[in-house]
């Protein structure tokens, strides 16, 4: 679970990606399961955040539950 999390927050993997936009994203693993939760600018941004999710190693599902504020 921490290599997921971990990964999911290197700069290295999404190289000018960090962050997606100017609020927190509360990222929850269990067991290759992603929860994402919190409040994006667009809905490109929670676009983003879903895709970088599932290109983690050990992650095999996303329940993207981000929000989109204007």
């Amino acid at each position: 679970m921490f290599g997921v999390l971990q990964e999911l927050r290197d700069e290295r993997h999404f190289p000018g990606m960090q962050p997606v936009g100017r609020y927190p994203i509360h990222i929850i693993v269990k067991n290759g399961r992603t929860m994402l939760l919190g409040v994006v600018d667009s809905a490109a941004d929670r676009q983003i955040a879903e895709v970088r999710s599932r290109e983690v190693t050990g992650v095999f599902d996303v329940e993207n539950g981000l929000r989109v504020v204007r």
